[in-house]
């Protein structure tokens, strides 16, 4: 898709744009350009990856791809949007008073601008594991260079700094965003099977491993090597996913500040708990569904045929009475 708009001569319209503003009738057409820059220009900008612009003196141009794109990069995005503001304060230079046209637009276009600012652009920039979070301070340098340009050109009140408050407070959101990720990804692993499972074995020691000193351990009184070992058993593939989701959250909050480290470590200790509640209720019908060991009861749940023997069963072998007779049955 392209668009193009061609503003025509220098200050082509000025006098008309003030005398819209002398008789109370300019606030509607404002209300029109800014939803036709939002829809134009600015969100192709925003959300398109693959957006090129294209300016001169008299006339700017986009093209972007229709397909949906799956993410942005927000130096791009700065950069963009500060040539298309810097065309617009040039080609919309008009005053209006003790004011401008774009100090008259920054009320219509500069709330929605912050939001969607930070909501398609910076959040998404946020890593999600602290060896790359040192990749947002270039983030932050231009955040701060585009508010600082805004500024000055008057799109922008001085005193609205939400992109900035936003891409400052990297430390909080990167911990909120993490810990949120654990949080789907283990309520996800908790919905898998249970009956999956994986074979478990015990980490082999050095032959000459010494037994610790503080145990109560007779001298000269030899040990299995296997004593203090894990036995060898099967584990449900799900748990041992959800304890490595853990240890690799625990390894997040070891290489984080002191606030997300806090935040981390209180959230993995929340994935156990939500565990305790989730798999009982997420899993409890399908395992009450299944047959399991019962034994059977002492009277034999039949009539038994004339002239047989009630201590013998229709397959030819007898009913003890002793635990020992077990079969499967699904109640």
């Amino acid at each position: 898709n392209s668009f193009r708009v061609d503003f025509g001569a220098e200050r082509a319209g000025a006098e008309l744009v003030q005398a819209l503003h002398s008789s109370n009738l300019l606030e509607e057409n404002l209300t029109k350009l800014c939803s036709e820059l939002r829809q134009h220009f600015l969100e192709p900008i925003l959300c398109q990856s693959a957006c090129q612009l294209s300016m001169t003196p008299a006339a700017v141009s986009i093209r972007y791809s229709s397909t949906a794109s799956t993410g942005t990069d927000p130096c791009l995005v700065f950069s963009q949007l500060r040539e298309l503001l810097s065309f617009l304060s040039v080609r919309l230079d008009c005053p209006l008073g003790p004011s401008s046209l774009l100090a008259s637009l920054s009320p219509l276009l500069s709330p929605w601008l912050c939001e969607q600012l930070v909501r398609r652009v910076l959040a998404p920039a946020i890593p999600d594991s602290p060896e790359e979070l040192h990749t947002y301070q270039e983030v932050i340098e231009r955040t701060e260079e585009f508010h600082e340009y805004v500024v000055t050109i008057g799109l922008l009140a001085a005193s609205n700094h939400t992109i900035l408050n936003y891409a400052k407070n990297v430390d909080a959101i990167f911990a909120s965003k993490v810990c949120e990720k654990l949080l789907t990804q283990a309520r996800e692993i908790m919905k898998k099977d249970l009956y999956i499972s994986e074979e478990v074995r015990p980490a082999l020691l050095p032959e000459d491993t010494e037994p610790p000193e503080d145990l109560a351990i007779p001298p000269n009184y030899p040990l299995p090597s296997t004593t203090f070992l894990f036995p060898i058993c099967q584990v449900s593939s799900s748990a041992l996913e959800l304890v490595k989701l853990a240890e690799t959250g625990l390894d997040y909050a070891a290489a984080s500040k002191q606030l997300c480290s806090a935040r981390m470590f209180h959230t993995v200790r929340n994935i156990f708990s939500l565990w305790c509640a989730v798999t009982p209720t997420y899993h409890g019908r399908p395992w009450r569904a299944c047959p399991r060991w019962r034994p059977w009861p002492t009277t034999p749940p039949c009539t038994w045929p004339t002239g047989s023997s009630p201590s013998a069963s229709p397959t030819g072998r007898s009913w003890p009475g002793s635990p020992r007779w077990w079969t499967w049955c699904p109640w």
